[in-house]
């Protein structure tokens, strides 16, 4: 990784400094994202890899390596849930082992990107909290757009209201509107993304996200 370059002439370590060191610059923090929609099954591959003691030490130098490079976290979009916990617990005991001990190497933000089945990512937050005695996941990037634009229409009572309501369990603050930050996309002009953030985010949650960059021209946000 360290040898790969962006636009053919910055390397990666270099640009990630330049993103929070530029003049004006807004950027605090740049996480690594984990998953993906589609049929990619990262989370998936990533069980298979950990029946292997040679594979996962592997792993997880992959990793290391990343973090070395100035990303200061990582964001977990597991699209592979079921719904169902039993048949989920290969995914979710993998990522709550992986929260854990991407803290201990130094990840300093951690985040979820839900757009459904609920139930199997507060079981994530019940059992990291139970393991480390403190939640290391610091919030959820909730997807309003793709399979999740349904999402837009219910962002208080689905899910701030899940985190308000699971608080003690998940050992986080009852602030839902906090925790919870909504995306929308940017697949139409400025404007859609504006109406979108005032029609159903506005009151309800604290900030929220465009998904994403290359969808809108630069001049454009």
């Amino acid at each position: 990784l360290n040898a790969q370059y962006l636009n053919g002439t910055t390397p990666i370590k270099d640009r990630i400094s330049q993103l929070k060191s530029e003049t004006n610059s807004q950027v605090n923090n740049v996480l690594f994202g984990i998953g993906s929609g589609g049929n990619t099954n990262d989370f998936s591959h990533i069980v298979q890899v950990y029946k292997n003691d040679t594979l996962k030490q592997q792993m997880y130098n992959n990793f290391q390596v990343i973090l070395d490079l100035g990303i200061n976290g990582f964001d977990f979009d597991c699209e592979e849930f079921t719904g169902i916990t039993d048949r989920d617990k290969d995914l979710i005991n993998v990522i709550v082992d992986m929260v854990s001990n991407f803290a201990k190497m130094g990840a300093s933000i951690q985040t979820f990107v839900p757009y459904n089945h609920q139930k199997s990512w507060n079981t994530c937050l019940e059992d990291i909290y139970k393991q480390n005695k403190k939640q290391l996941v610091n919030w959820w990037n909730l997807q309003c757009y793709a399979g999740g634009s349904n999402n837009k229409y219910d962002i208080n009572k689905t899910w701030v209201e899940n985190i308000d309501a699971n608080a003690d369990v998940f050992g986080i603050d009852n602030n839902g509107s906090a925790y919870i930050v909504p995306g929308f996309s940017t697949t139409g002009p400025v404007q859609e993304v504006d109406r979108d953030f005032k029609t159903y985010a506005a009151g309800i949650v604290d900030g929220g996200f465009v998904w994403n960059w290359p969808d809108s021209e630069p001049t454009q946000l």
